[in-house]
């Protein structure tokens, strides 16, 4: 009786220590608003070390570059608006110095600022916008082509050495774009193109997908299904190895709809029974090593991976509609050498997701932390930011008070993990495209031979609940 005793002790005593322990928070940094427009990092003064931009939202209305290894402000600039779009790190002059690039939303401008000390290099006039820059880099090497959506329905072009406009086309007279535009040959013909979203709540515009060529902006179709708006971007790979590309994307109507990157025509769609929205964007990566991609989504409460035919593998809910709004990134956290999946919510959790199965890994309570209402619409970004052989965490929340947006708050934290891998994800959606194709790692391939209904069989007893 006494060894039971004692032995429940022990385990009370040991359960208390694990819910006691404090995150492993490396610094935070208070604000004075929430960031929606996510984060990018680069070693922006040349000092060795990353740096973190990101930019925030009413009553801060600012783009911050901070250093990483302690989150102290290597410099920052006030926008005086919101800003809800992803800011961009290149060398848009090929001088083998960054740049800082962002175009706010309620801001008529594109701004390129000086890595180094946050000095202007250039600006220009751009319509407002809540669609992050995408970019590719021109044969020459010399420089970049820079595109965006607007609130007004312009995918526009510009020229990285100076900000001069390459061109302007209007999608549509009634609609925003709120996607960004992302980079692919979507069509196989061997020239770069990009795939845009509708944004409207005219309930009588039909909404859009559409793809268009960047060889000479016309447009190369257009898919009028979404019986909703559409807020994030697409994903464009070949994702069932038909040598044709695929083009996935989901909508408030709560479809995620994989299209013929061809044509525009529908592959397949996947809902839910209660159709929850679906605004957060997607991503892709080999999940279980099987060498192949599974797809990683959002819908309402639900974070829910599909195997390439669209078949759903698991689901994790987030439960009383607390959703991943700006999705997930992927990174190995357990160090088995699979992806893993790191999301925030509007809870104030921050929750990494074992891709193989959908179980936790790790969730810290930042609203906790915080001390009050905190949530979290953020995508965020991951790397060795303080170099001791650990991956780290950097995301932002607090709150927004509308419509006094000056009661509105928010903190920035960078927290520390186990794992020891060297895979980063460095900026909203991987890459400059905007298209979060983690590419696949055939030296983990553990289950290639496996049949499709094998496969099926395992996935049927992979549902979380």
């Amino acid at each position: 009786m006494k060894n039971l005793l004692l032995l429940f002790i022990l385990s009370v005593l040991f359960i208390n220590n694990i819910f006691s322990q404090k995150i492993p928070i490396l610094w935070y940094l208070d604000l004075n608003s929430v960031s929606f427009g996510d984060a990018v990092i680069g070693d922006i003064d040349d000092d060795g070390k990353l740096e973190i931009v990101f930019s925030t939202y009413f009553n801060d209305e600012s783009i911050y570059a901070l250093n990483s290894e302690d989150g102290t402000i290597l410099w920052s600039f006030k926008t005086n608006g919101c800003n809800d779009a992803a800011p961009l790190i290149l060398d848009t002059d090929n001088n083998g110095l960054l740049e800082v690039l962002l175009q706010p939303s309620s801001v008529n401008k594109l701004y390129c600022f000086n890595g180094k000390d946050g000095s202007m290099k250039w600006q220009t006039f751009a319509y407002g916008s809540d669609s992050p820059l995408s970019a590719i880099k021109q044969t020459n090497g010399k420089y970049y082509n820079l595109y965006s959506g607007d609130l007004f329905g312009y995918l526009s072009s510009y020229n990285s050495l100076d900000g001069s406009l390459n061109w302007r086309i209007q999608a549509d007279t009634s609609i925003s774009i709120q996607t960004s535009p992302v980079i692919e040959d979507v069509n196989n013909d061997g020239k770069q193109d990009c795939v845009i979203a509708s944004w409207t709540y005219n309930k009588n515009q039909q909404n859009f997908i559409r793809a268009y060529s960047l060889d000479n902006h016309q447009e190369i179709w257009t898919f009028y299904v979404p019986k909703d708006k559409i807020y994030h971007g697409a994903t464009i790979l070949d994702l069932d190895n038909d040598s044709f590309k695929e083009v996935i994307i989901g909508s408030y109507d709560g479809v995620l709809y994989c299209l013929n990157g061809l044509d525009g025509t529908i592959k397949w769609t996947f809902n839910f029974p209660d159709y929850g929205y679906i605004a957060a964007p997607t991503t892709v990566g080999d999940l279980n090593g099987d060498g192949l991609y599974e797809i990683v989504f959002v819908s309402g409460s639900k974070l829910a991976v599909l195997d390439n035919f669209g078949k759903l593998i698991w689901y994790y809910d987030n439960k009383n509609w607390i959703t991943a709004f700006r999705g997930v990134v992927l990174a190995d956290m357990d160090n088995d050498n699979l992806l893993d999946v790191i999301f925030g919510n509007t809870n104030g959790n921050l929750i990494c997701l074992k891709g193989i199965d959908g179980s936790e890994i790790f969730n810290y309570y930042l609203a906790d932390d915080y001390g009050k209402k905190f949530e979290i619409s953020f995508a965020p970004v991951i790397a060795d930011f303080n170099n001791d052989g650990f991956l780290d965490v950097f995301v932002v929340g607090g709150y927004t008070e509308y419509p006094a947006v000056e009661k509105s708050y928010g903190r920035a934290y960078l927290l520390t993990t186990e794992s020891r891998s060297k895979n980063n994800w460095p900026m909203f959606r991987l890459n400059e495209r905007r298209n979060p194709v983690y590419p696949i790692n055939t030296t983990v391939i553990k289950d290639i031979n496996l049949t499709l209904n094998e496969k099926l069989s395992i996935n049927s007893n992979c549902v979380i609940q």
